[in-house]
């Protein structure tokens, strides 16, 4: 969203959710100043009149803009253990399309895990229509390189700290300048994530 919003060279997206520390933040929103708006599931499900504001945004926006699309990103956790950790998933189809004004608008489903199973979950479980336009790529992502190795006595740290000297050693070979480029790390806490991250920066820091 921060990139978004500095290569417009001005604030066209925001985030609604509990992290949000910005107060006025979903009242801009809601007056129409944003072109996109990020909610989490939580957020919209939550009830507390949300979706009522929503909906009067939708019908009176500023400059008669109304909602045009509800995109659910990573759509996949309506199905298997997705809502497991996440249960608001499993309400935002119902919510939305049982919801007077907002049930007009089209709702787009976004996942890059989704096997036909997983697909028609998504379809029934978002409420979606019973046959909806699906569009599909090849899995297959040359810029991704997937290893599988032993997890060794000292966690993830250990796991990630090999194949980042790899790295280290592959661009200093190379003279590739590393600035600018993105690493996405999965761990199973918060606190497993910062440390490999701490370690990868470390390692990475010279290079």
């Amino acid at each position: 969203m921060a990139k978004l919003n500095g290569r417009s060279g001005a604030d066209i997206a925001t985030f609604l959710g509990s992290s949000q520390s910005n107060l006025m933040a979903e009242e801009r929103a809601l007056n129409g100043e944003y072109r996109l708006i990020y909610v989490t599931p939580e957020k919209l499900t939550s009830g507390g009149g949300f979706l009522d504001r929503l909906s009067n945004m939708h019908r009176y926006g500023s400059n008669h803009t109304n909602i045009c699309l509800i995109a659910v990103d990573e759509s996949h956790c309506v199905s298997e253990w997705g809502h497991d950790f996440r249960p608001s998933f499993l309400q935002i189809g119902p919510t939305l399309r049982n919801h007077p004004i907002l049930k007009s608008i089209p709702l787009l489903a976004l996942t890059a895990t989704a096997v036909p199973r997983v697909q028609i979950d998504i379809v029934k479980k978002l409420c979606m229509h019973p046959s909806p336009t699906i569009a599909k790529k090849s899995f297959d992502r040359p810029n991704l390189k997937i290893v599988i190795r032993r997890k060794p006595r000292n966690g993830p740290v250990g796991a990630f700290e090999g194949i980042t000297k790899e790295m280290a050693a592959s661009i200093a070979s190379k003279s590739v300048v590393s600035s600018g480029k993105s690493t996405i790390v999965y761990c199973s806490t918060k606190k497993e994530v910062e440390d490999t991250t701490a370690m990868i920066t470390k390692l990475l820091a010279h290079h």
